[in-house]
């Protein structure tokens, strides 16, 4: 176990958060203390335990309830594969009460399994699908720039994803010379010098 004085992150400072994410009868208070835990540099058995004590979240909180839909949504951004599988079965499962909650929550987190719903999004005109697509893994599919139509409002993010695909013609056209200042993060726009 490190110390404060070597300088080194132990899980053991952590150890209390973890217990308290396991043990408190309440499962909001239980939710932020594996939500402030997951904050830290935390190692595979501490990740393990988190993981542990979210699924007695999950199971034990009524369905639909703003409890039970937070703590499935924070696990999409928990770095353990077992838990993204699992978030992806009951994502798909018809089911599963809080299957919209999961979903968005692995689109938020880029997960590929929804790049194919976020695609759909994007051709109906979704502006934010193409946000999401732009943080998502495009590169590891068989996407082309010709499936992510031009989108009145999200350009840039259009731009971004399809330069994940490896052409940036479309990001050259939103920061070319002359172009209007592209709305970035909701709406506010890109701060560019013009000289």
């Amino acid at each position: 176990m490190a110390d404060a004085a070597s300088g080194s992150f132990s899980d053991e400072w952590v150890r209390p958060l973890l217990e308290l994410g396991r043990t408190d009868p309440a499962p909001e208070v239980r939710l932020a203390a594996l939500t402030a835990a997951s904050h830290f540099p935390l190692g595979p058995l501490s990740w393990r335990d988190l993981a542990d004590a979210w699924r007695q979240i999950v199971s034990k909180t009524p369905a639909g309830s703003q409890t039970r839909r937070a703590a499935l949504a924070f696990a999409a951004n928990v770095p353990l594969l077992s838990v993204r599988q699992e978030l992806r079965r009951m994502a798909e499962d018809p089911a599963e009460p809080d299957r919209d909650a999961i979903a968005a929550a692995l689109a938020e987190a880029g997960d590929p399994s929804r790049i194919g719903a976020l695609v759909d999004r994007a051709a109906s005109g979704d502006q934010d699908a193409f946000r999401l697509l732009a943080i998502a893994p495009v590169e590891d599919t068989s996407l082309t720039p010709a499936d992510l139509p031009p989108c009145a409002g999200a350009e840039f993010w259009r731009a971004l994803a399809i330069g994940r695909l490896g052409n940036f013609a479309a990001l050259d056209e939103v920061f070319a010379p002359g172009a209007q200042d592209p709305d970035l993060f909701w709406g506010s726009q890109i701060g560019r010098a013009h000289v």
